[in-house]
């Protein structure tokens, strides 16, 4: 019987410097031939034509890589029949990086601050906001998605506090620090 796509590869985000793997599942009568493609072009394969592997893993992705795309190829023994997968992209995640800090400042008793990171990379980031070296709970209970933080009200109890701001994003095993931003209360 004809050939056809039950399951298309899947876009993903990588890291620089890892592979990516991409499936496709076929229906009809076996065996299937593959011929696998990126950005238009075929992918030769160790036998020089198709593949008999439903998957293909990409050499070691860089950033010149971000936005390709893979498809496939499948055929079988009814001659005259191919299905073609839809195309899954590749996104690469920059590390996240520290643009601007947050700044320290002067404030009266009985008032509020708001501190402020600017971020570069790859989005969407995660944001873990500190005072004094512990981590302060957002409402979500784990990390922010806000770049800037609002304190409580301040007291003269509060000089000489630190705050600075871990941020994360898709780029596994990266994360960047600010720097302290301390609070001076002025009476």
């Amino acid at each position: 019987s004809p050939v056809g796509i039950s399951s298309n590869p899947s876009s993903v985000t990588v890291s620089s410097r890892s592979t990516a793997t991409f499936s496709v599942s076929a229906y009809g009568s076996a065996p299937y031939s593959y011929f696998w493609y990126k950005n238009g072009s075929f992918l030769t394969s160790v036998t020089g034509s198709y593949s008999t592997s439903s998957s293909y893993t990409t050499p070691t992705l860089s950033t010149s890589n971000n936005g390709d795309y893979y498809y496939c190829i499948v055929t079988n023994c009814s001659s005259g029949y191919a299905a073609t997968s839809s195309n899954a992209y590749v996104t690469i995640c920059s590390p996240v990086g520290i643009s601007s800090n947050p700044s320290s400042v002067t404030v009266t008793p009985g008032s509020t601050t708001t501190f402020n990171v600017s971020v570069y990379g790859t989005a969407p980031y995660s944001y873990f906001w500190y005072r004094n070296g512990s981590f302060i709970t957002s409402t979500t209970g784990s990390y922010s998605t806000s770049s800037s933080y609002t304190t409580p009200t301040l007291s003269t109890s509060n000089n000489g506090d630190y705050y600075y701001c871990i941020v994360t994003n898709c780029s596994s095993g990266y994360a960047a620090t600010s720097s302290n931003a301390y609070v001076t209360i002025c009476s």
